[in-house]
């Protein structure tokens, strides 16, 4: 150990305790990737405003076959070319 503890965590006159580990571990992490969209695609996305990543990746899931998209891993091929 480096003799460093946790540091307390005070604003103003009110402490707060130290946070958890934080959300719960997924069934199916997502996976960072690199991917290169046209401009006018970022743009429509990030005007609509927080979660435009998440929305992405929803429109890009409907793209997929319905068996895909039920996570049951039942499909006969990937995405059409």
């Amino acid at each position: 150990m480096n003799g460093f503890g946790q540091a307390e965590h005070w604003v103003g006159d009110k402490f707060l305790p130290k946070r958890g580990p934080g959300r719960p571990l997924s069934d199916r992490p997502k996976q960072q990737v690199t991917l290169r969209l046209d401009a006018d695609v970022i743009e429509h996305f990030r005007a609509t405003g927080p979660g435009w990543q998440t929305r992405i990746n929803a429109a890009l899931r409907e793209c997929l076959e319905p068996s895909v998209r039920r996570g049951d891993g039942k499909h006969a091929g990937g995405l059409p070319r």
